[in-house]
């Protein structure tokens, strides 16, 4: 991925002022997300499934996603990455025919001897996965079957780790299934590897409506290998009796997070009839609670009676002896068999205190924060989520008193939309990312993973009031001070060079024409001198893509460059 430097990032945020920065739209994607019933299965033989990129919708009920940002580290394990994606970046790579030397990585369909869909982790691709959809109803004892063939036969070694998650309903976490786990799928080097997964899912699979899959793996150390998810079989048996209805689903989901104010959804696997006291709440600092339920059979809402306090664990107590089904065919009330017991961590919510952007940045070139989680919050000044760049900038409202001190930060996400005025909570690893060509970096704030949890819109249609900085700068040091910021020019800016345009979208804009001393062998004083002085008065307009030649060309004024819309 090519990403600027910072002063070009720093500029695309500046520019937003004027409406100039192109963004181009979502690229197209197609897919089949239709439950399917049971039994399931699906090879790939067929090579006219997937004929198109990030084409899916002749794939019934099976999607591949790309899995980016859902951590930030290799070698995490799958099994631990519960949280949902999105809205996830759907792909597959088509019709590709060498797993040895193809390093596109994410989700890919090779058109090889025995065809297959295989997983590549990557950079960018921290945790590509297939997800299934799939409806149970009518069937208990689901059993989940899938062959992950290891087909890079390189010197690649890689250790390829792969976890089966599932949930119900369709919304919140996943679920993580111990007995699919395959700590290494792969072999090597110049080795090739099959290995059989076969598990029966929990029983609160059984009988349901909407039921996901998720087959995952994770970037490793090193160069990733490719994992075939072929001969995909999911069947069950059928209901042959009435069973004992289950939980099927909590919010938050167990050993989750939720914030002081949050609601508690407990969804049961069919309607239900609950007889008080039916459910109990118990914190570590607040103590025990009440609640009043909103009952949407089989979908109940509790609505606690007073906050919970952040940092502290609660847990929810179901009594299985106060929870039976509503069958109208059967004569006897089925009990819940066991008391269904989760319990989920309170963390800090919007307004809570957190890490100012300011102290973030600090008035030095990098960060006095590198390596630690903080949070934050601020107002989203420049979004950047599509085109490449793959985040936003925020800026902290409320300025100190320091001028050396930048008030804004980019934020590294896409698994979270946010607009400009979206005043944000983040919680993530600062880091300092270094351009590909060196100089200045950038200051980066990293959600934690899962993302959703940890990136939480406050407020909407805020408005930071943009500061005014001049050309030319006393020092190129200077512009640190504004990196991240919403900053405007009250001065008459020129184009004075576009050597860039085509490739990169790039522009660079001066206060005053600047001649450029290429004549001399030896430079003197007065090149030296010229050279600084135009270091000291340039910015970057970009187009905010990070695509090279991009096309079309998209003029400062955000349409495209053409002969009759020209720079002048």
């Amino acid at each position: 991925m090519h990403r600027k430097s910072r002063l070009t990032l720093v500029m695309m945020a500046i520019l937003l002022m004027f409406g100039m920065v192109g963004i181009q739209p979502a690229r197209q994607v197609r897919a089949n997300s239709n439950s399917q019933l049971l039994p399931f299965s699906q090879d790939w033989t067929n090579a006219n499934l997937i004929t198109t990129s990030d084409d899916w919708s002749a794939v019934p009920g099976i999607i591949g996603y790309r899995g980016d940002n859902i951590t930030g580290a290799s070698d995490t394990d799958p099994q631990t990455l519960l949280g949902p994606d999105s809205p996830g970046v759907i792909d597959v790579n088509a019709n590709q025919t060498n797993p040895n030397t193809n390093t596109t990585g994410g989700v890919s369909e090779f058109d090889i001897t025995d065809p297959v869909v295989a997983l590549q982790g990557s950079g960018t691709a921290d945790a590509p996965y297939l997800l299934i959809f799939l409806s149970s109803t009518g069937f208990q004892d689901i059993v989940v079957s899938y062959l992950l063939r290891d087909i890079d036969g390189s010197e690649d070694d890689s250790v390829q780790q792969v976890a089966l998650h599932y949930r119900v309903g369709g919304v919140g976490n996943y679920t993580n299934v111990p007995a699919a786990y395959v700590a290494d799928a792969s072999a090597g080097p110049s080795l090739t590897k099959e290995t059989l997964v076969s598990v029966t899912l929990p029983a609160n699979a059984n009988n349901q409506a909407t039921l996901q899959l998720r087959i995952m793996t994770t970037n490793a150390t090193g160069s990733d290998e490719w994992i075939g998810i072929d001969n995909i079989s999911v069947t069950g048996s059928p209901l042959a009796e009435d069973l004992a209805p289950t939980v099927a689903s909590t919010v938050p989901a167990n050993s989750g997070t939720a914030q002081k104010t949050d609601n508690i959804v407990i969804t049961f696997s069919e309607p239900v009839t609950v007889v008080e006291p039916w459910f109990s709440i118990s914190c570590g600092t607040s103590g025990l609670h009440t609640a009043v339920v909103t009952d949407a059979d089989p979908v109940f809402t509790l609505n606690p009676d007073t906050d919970f306090a952040v940092g502290e664990t609660c847990t929810v107590t179901i009594d299985h002896t106060k929870v039976n089904d509503d069958d109208t065919d059967d004569a006897t009330a089925n009990y819940m068999l066991a008391d269904y017991v989760f319990s989920f961590t309170i963390a800090a919510g919007c307004g809570d205190a957190y890490t100012p952007i300011y102290s973030i940045q600090g008035s030095g070139a990098a960060s006095p924060l590198v390596g630690t989680t903080v949070s934050t919050e601020g107002v989203v000044v420049g979004d950047f989520q599509v085109g490449g760049k793959d985040g936003y900038y925020i800026q902290e409202p409320n300025a100190d008193a320091d001028p050396l001190t930048s008030n804004g930060i980019f934020v590294y996400n896409t698994a979270v939309a946010v607009n400009v005025g979206d005043r944000v909570r983040v919680t993530g690893l600062i880091t300092e990312f270094a351009t590909p060509t060196g100089g200045d970096t950038l200051t980066e704030l990293t959600p934690t993973s899962p993302a959703s949890s940890n990136v939480l819109l406050c407020s909407t249609g805020n408005t930071i009031a943009p500061t005014e900085v001049t050309l030319p700068v006393t020092a190129v040091s200077d512009f640190e001070r504004y990196e991240g910021m919403l900053v405007t020019f009250p001065q008459n800016l020129i184009i004075s060079e576009y050597f860039n345009f085509d490739r990169y979208g790039e522009i660079v804009l001066t206060s005053t024409r600047h001649m450029t001393p290429t004549a001399f062998v030896e430079p003197g004083p007065d090149a030296v001198a010229a050279a600084q002085a135009y270091l000291l008065d340039r910015i970057t307009l970009d187009d905010g893509r990070t695509a090279q030649n991009p096309d079309p060309a998209i003029h400062p004024n955000g349409e495209n460059f053409a002969m009759d819309n020209l720079f002048r």
